[in-house]
């Protein structure tokens, strides 16, 4: 929750009349100036114990104008910035004590408009700057840039023309320890991207992955790690991440909302290197895939959780792969109508391959040999096609390709599934096409269960719902109202079989 830099009316609208007011609710403090930031500190802190009662996790900040006081207004105890008496200055002007706010804990962070270029007569930001660094009080400090005014013929050339202003701004911004970021005004500069300060920006200042700074003050406690942590070889030059995520806990504040990625190509991952940081999840999910590796390299990967605070948890197991020259361009199965499960791959850069290993298992867990392949080894595309004879066996097939190399060094691909039909299986659902929110009709096949389990998958292969079916003339399923628009399939498990069929959500 964002305050922006309003209290009282700025000087320049005209006289504010609360004659009426003031009379009647005093509280006998002396001064109108002083009842009128008693007002507005009032409003501050109740909303700050409003918002700490109901949803403990939101932050609440402010914006104020760039001065809280100057020096020659304030003089001492405590002293104001070095900045012009003439200059508007929120605690008297705006009746804000902002300072105040931060010192007692009212708000999470200040985000002051010093909207003024680095020896400014007046408001200069690098004096500015150290000044709001030094009356931070705990609390988090974010200055306030003026992006718009970047290329803007109107103002002075240290904005008008000069395209090192934001950077240097940058710079000294991070030399003052209590400055935890940077807000830029306003998303159209940025867009706009005159001079090309955004270009610097990105190139220069922010091109690594950060997490947020943490809020001890609202909460320290990390959530719990994830684990089992797995790695394997993907189609094309990629890597599949998969893990466990923690359980969920009971407190919503050690729950784990995100995660952080990280990648060595040394044994030990040093998560406080910044190099190593190479995602963090938008959500929750426990998978990732890296499509930013080089063949021929070995990777070692671990993950952290977050919490909604970006409160850090211990590492997983580490999990390695060395990436062959060879890649893997794609890998898929499919049943003909003879009992047999037809497998292809293609492959490029073959150099220095031995063979290929194709495995199967029935449990996603025992793999075990099938057939072995020669390496044709050109470097060009190749393309491999085999069948596997699967006879009478039901249920989900998993396969996977061991890729092995000269010296011996080998890696597997991602894991493929086959689902088995029998004649006479059959699911069918409608309507196909549903909203958020309505229900399917579910007409299975024959079983002797009373309840079957049933998950929906995106295309990608991510399960978005899941669910048991009371096995009936009404059997139904209701689609989540958190589902996005797009193509989904349901997949019922029962007598040992899966039974797959599509949606569509719009």
């Amino acid at each position: 929750i964002h305050f922006d830099d309003y209290f009282y009316p700025y000087p320049s609208a005209g006289t504010y009349n609360d004659d009426a007011e003031y009379a009647l609710y005093n509280r006998g403090i002396a001064t109108r100036a002083d009842w009128r930031r008693s007002n507005v500190d009032s409003l501050i802190k109740r909303l700050n114990d409003s918002i700490k009662l109901v949803k403990p996790w939101v932050k609440f900040g402010m914006s104020p104008s760039g001065i809280w006081l100057s020096s020659s207004t304030s003089p001492a105890n405590p002293a104001g910035s070095n900045t012009s008496s003439g200059a508007t200055q929120h605690h008297k002007d705006l009746f804000a004590n902002s300072r105040l706010w931060s010192q007692q804990g009212w708000v999470d962070y200040l985000a002051p408009q010093i909207y003024w270029f680095i020896g400014q007569t007046g408001s200069d930001y690098n004096i500015l700057v150290p000044w709001w660094n030094n009356n931070a009080f705990g609390r988090h400090m974010y200055s306030g840039m003026a992006g718009y005014k970047v290329g803007d013929n109107t103002q002075n050339a240290a904005f008008a023309t000069d395209n090192t202003q934001i950077p240097r701004q940058i710079r000294l911004n991070r030399q003052n320890a209590n400055i935890s970021g940077h807000i830029f005004y306003n998303t159209t500069s940025l867009r706009n991207n005159k001079l090309g300060f955004r270009d610097s920006l990105q190139l220069n200042y922010f091109n690594k992955l950060a997490l947020q700074p943490t809020m001890s003050w609202k909460d320290n406690t990390p959530p719990s790690p994830a684990t089992l942590l797995i790695a394997n070889l993907g189609v094309g030059n990629t890597i599949n991440l998969t893990w466990v995520r923690p359980a969920i806990a009971i407190n919503e504040l050690d729950k784990a909302k995100r995660f952080a990625v990280y990648r060595s190509t040394s044994n030990v991952v040093d998560i406080t290197n910044a190099n190593n940081l190479i995602a963090i999840t938008w959500d929750d999910t426990p998978s990732y895939i890296d499509n930013s590796i080089q063949t021929g390299t070995t990777y070692y990967y671990v993950i952290t959780a977050l919490d909604r605070f970006q409160n850090e948890s211990a590492t997983t197991n580490t999990a390695t792969v060395t990436t062959l020259p060879l890649q893997l361009l794609h890998f898929i199965v499919k049943e003909n109508s003879n009992s047999i499960a037809e497998l292809n791959f293609s492959t490029e850069k073959e150099i220095n391959v031995s063979h290929f290993e194709v495995e199967r298992a029935s449990n996603n867990a025992s793999f075990i040999i099938q057939q072995k392949i020669m390496a044709t080894n050109s470097v060009g595309v190749n393309n491999y096609s085999l069948k596997d004879n699967i006879g009478n066996l039901k249920g989900v097939l998993y396969y996977r390709l061991k890729m092995v190399d000269k010296d011996g060094s080998f890696k597997y691909s991602n894991i493929i599934s086959l689902s088995l039909s029998t004649k006479g299986d059959v699911l069918k659902v409608y309507p196909t096409i549903v909203s958020k929110g309505e229900k399917i009709n579910v007409i299975l096949p024959q079983s002797n269960l009373q309840k079957v389990n049933y998950t929906i998958i995106d295309i990608a292969g991510r399960m978005v719902q899941q669910g048991t079916l009371q096995v009936g003339n009404n059997t139904t399923i209701q689609i989540s109202n958190n589902l996005n628009n797009g193509t989904y399939y349901i997949q019922i498990m029962a007598d040992g079989l899966v039974l797959k069929t599509p949606i569509i959500i719009q």
